[in-house]
């Protein structure tokens, strides 16, 4: 960048300074303003990614900080960005002796700060702009481009099914059956429409076919069951020696590691995504509560009831004063984190009402109860009631498991009830059970309520895809609404002992399953509790998002199966092949305590 003189008072600033001395004296010049830094930049020819890349890195950046910290973070990048400037202009001039004059941009130090606070916000908007408007043509493109393969892949498909169709009546061959096949207990497999996807069709399944050798050996075993998942389709994704039932086999025995990896970065990136949609000003609470050296439920709630949330976050406060200078790092997070709470933030007070009724728990019973519906009354209840989250409570039956249970037996049943069950947009969309406290009549009870709470789960999915189908009037679904239908994962939770679990349930392919467990926290027992009923919070926090991820992304497959239904032109779309499990009914008889 060339550094320019255009007057006389200029050179004889310059003058006065050395060029030793160029460096230091920009350095601690705030009249130099980053604004003609910022014209230059756009007005060169290559103003394209890097550097549009690096302003809006440097906006984002200014975005999170205070006005005051932003004005000095744009003094601190003009100095860096001089810094660079003055060398090359240093090494030059050393070269080039004769030069004639030179220049230095120079700009008024009146209300230097307010104005190029307001200059650059207008920089930005332009900026911001231009990006807006070519987003709109790109995805303009894409769409475009999206039809024009459509259409060829149509072109495709029909062609090659004609050319099939012919090579069959020249050779006078067997004809092709092309009508859709049912699902068999030979074939384990839902085919698609045309039987020239056959060999497709089976080669895109082999990665499922040691686990549904698996699911139709265990079958013969009818005592499995009520103690093994696998039995009904359901593969186990949580790690080895993790109770309940710690010896159940693994997802990672029957199926291969590329397809393990893709559904457990879908699951993790399901919970990192509705991690991310909770309030700052709940993050920010759990945080300091989690940093802070306050270890009495006591006080919190003391002071939350008294004043609320602004009670609890000026208790934080004076204890961080006290930290010392060896966690200094924890007191300057506490003290940020304080300063990002909303007093009036819904899932702030529901933090706040839940160590006040985590207290009186504690109070009323010492944390030691044997009767699980006291801890569910008391405890479990008041954290699970999230803010919009809607639940029932006490041995409500389900209705999915009925429809479930009614399908496979073919006689009218009843669901299970269920300690919590959970609802979102007129849905059956989670389930939560307690198994009891831990001692040895609560063993076997623990091993069946896990696989039963699965079974829910799973039928409250299968119950979803029912309704799809239903709505777009094609059974299987057509490819589009099969893609969508797996972004929906069924969470549930099941508390064994004073330790709570968090799963979610994933369709793998067709009628195969998978769970997983993504946390799991102890039960608050104590006064000391104070972390225990922070991550708690967090933890119902994010499921009840995934409760209202269920429900939003149902009611958008509804509406939009509905559209297909009346699309006559996309009535021919193709199914992928999915895996088909025979049909099963459960075992009455229970296994043996």
């Amino acid at each position: 960048m060339a550094i320019s003189l255009s007057t006389s008072a200029s050179m004889k600033m310059t003058s006065q300074i050395s060029q030793e001395g160029f460096l230091d004296f920009f350095e601690n010049n705030s009249t130099w303003s980053l604004l003609k830094f910022l014209h230059y930049r756009m007005g060169t020819k290559s103003f394209t990614y890097e550097k549009d890349k690096e302003h809006m890195l440097y906006r984002s950046t200014l975005i999170s900080l205070s006005n005051e910290r932003a004005r000095t973070c744009l003094l601190a990048f003009e100095v860096k960005y001089l810094r660079c400037a003055i060398r090359n202009w240093i090494r030059s001039s050393r070269r080039e002796r004769s030069s004639s004059s030179l220049n230095i941009l120079h700009v008024s130090s009146t209300d230097w700060k307010e104005k190029t606070s307001q200059s650059v916000e207008s920089f930005w908007n332009g900026i911001e702009k231009n990006r807006l408007n070519d987003n709109i043509e790109k995805r303009s493109l894409e769409y475009i481009n999206e039809t024009i393969d459509d259409s060829v892949k149509d072109s495709k498909t029909a062609r090659n099914y004609l050319s099939n169709e012919l090579e069959s009546f020249v050779t006078n061959s067997k004809k092709r059956d092309c009508s859709p096949m049912e699902n068999s207990r030979d074939s384990n497999i839902h085919t698609p429409v045309h039987n020239n996807k056959k060999t497709r069709t089976e080669t895109s399944l082999d990665k499922y076919i040691n686990a549904i050798n698996a699911v139709n050996s265990i079958q013969n075993n009818t005592e499995s069951a009520h103690t093994d998942p696998l039995w009904w389709g359901v593969l186990d994704f949580r790690e080895e020696n993790v109770s309940p039932s710690p010896s159940l086999p693994r997802a990672k025995n029957f199926l291969p590691d590329d397809e393990i990896d893709r559904l457990m970065n879908m699951m993790k990136s399901t919970i990192r995504e509705e991690s991310e949609k909770l309030s700052k000003s709940a993050k920010s609470l759990i945080e300091a509560l989690l940093l802070s050296e306050i270890v009495s439920l006591q006080l919190l709630a003391k002071e939350c009831g008294a004043r609320g949330i602004a009670g609890v976050c000026d208790l934080l406060q004076r204890s961080s004063d006290k930290i010392q200078d060896v966690v200094d790092v924890d007191k300057n997070i506490i003290q940020d984190c304080l300063a990002n709470i909303d007093f009036d933030d819904e899932t702030a007070i529901y933090v706040g009402r839940c160590i006040q009724n985590t207290y009186e728990w504690i109070q009323c019973f010492h944390g030691q109860c044997n009767s699980e519906r006291t801890v569910d009354m008391y405890l479990v209840g008041p954290c699970a009631k999230t803010p919009k989250t809607i639940f029932i409570y006490g041995e409500n039956h389900s209705d999915a498991d009925r429809e479930d249970k009614t399908d496979r037996s073919g006689t009218s049943r009843v669901g299970k009830p269920c300690d919590f069950l959970y609802w979102s947009s007129s849905r059956e969309a989670g389930i939560g059970e307690n198994s009891g406290p831990t001692h040895k009549d609560n063993h076997d009870k623990a091993r069946t309520n896990f696989v039963d709470v699965i079974k829910v789960a799973r039928a409250q999915r299968i119950e979803l895809e029912y309704q799809i189908i239903e709505q777009s009037g094609r059974s299987p679904l057509p490819e589009s609404l099969q893609k969508a239908m797996t972004s929906i994962l069924i969470p549930f939770f099941h508390i064994v002992g004073m330790r709570i679990r968090f799963y979610l349930l994933i369709q793998i392919s067709g009628d195969q399953y998978g769970v997983w467990d993504w946390a799991s926290e102890y039960l608050p027992t104590k006064d000391t509790d104070v972390g225990e009923v922070a991550l708690l919070c967090k933890r119902f926090l994010v499921y009840g998002n995934l409760v209202e991820r269920v429900g939003r992304a149902s009611s958008i497959l509804a509406k939009r199966a509905k559209i297909f239904k009346e699309e006559i032109s996309r009535s021919d779309e193709t199914s992928q092949p999915t895996v088909g499990l025979d049909k099963f009914r459960t075992p009455v008889k229970k296994p043996a305590k």
